[in-house]
């Protein structure tokens, strides 16, 4: 789950994404820009424009990225994100999940290494 108001913010990020990349929760959570800045160059400023644009608009977004591991491979993720809001229509959170893209291999070898 991500701040509506601060693109890039985790409020809540699960367990599995170590299983999934490497990386703890609590990775996530310190770092504001964590994201962006293991996610893979060739995809990061056409992702973080896109998150940025939803988050003006209120819109839904979805999104295939090479993300980094914390062990140095490259993985293919699709991310989905909704706007929850409250009874008033004031935004809440960002509802996201991010899964390995089950269409899209992993390149081999990576092309830069994972912080």
């Amino acid at each position: 789950q991500a701040d509506p108001t601060t693109p890039g913010r985790m409020l809540y990020v699960s367990p599995q994404v170590e299983e999934m990349l490497g990386y703890t929760a609590d990775d996530w959570l310190a770092e504001q820009e964590f994201r962006e800045r293991t996610m893979h160059p060739d995809d990061r400023d056409r992702v973080v424009a896109l998150v940025r644009r939803a988050h003006e608009v209120g819109e839904p977004y979805a999104a295939e990225y090479l993300q980094m591991t914390r062990d140095g491979r490259v993985v293919w993720l699709r991310t989905e994100a909704r706007l929850v809001r409250d009874e008033e229509g004031r935004p809440l959170r960002w509802r996201r999940t991010a899964r390995p893209h089950p269409s899209c291999r992993s390149p081999s070898p990576p092309a830069a290494a994972a912080p």
